[in-house]
């Protein structure tokens, strides 16, 4: 489940500000299926919204990303 975090869902966002996406999982996971999904999720995304748009960056404590749509 790929659960919206952040600012966003706390209804603060400004502009600019990035969207945090969590994967929630119902184990823990390894760093290397970690760093997969952090590129999965980019090339998708990357796929929808062009290669210089979209720019995602591994979450500190969270397996999930932190993007920005520019």
């Amino acid at each position: 489940k790929i659960v919206l975090d952040g600012s966003t869902s706390h209804g603060t966002a400004i502009e600019g500000s990035d969207v945090d996406l969590v994967v929630d999982t119902p184990e823990m996971v390894t760093e290397k299926v970690r760093k997969a999904l952090v590129k999965g999720l980019e090339e998708h995304l990357q796929g929808a919204y062009g290669k210089d748009n979209v720019v995602c960056r591994p979450m500190a404590g969270k397996l999930g990303v932190s993007l920005t749509v520019q």
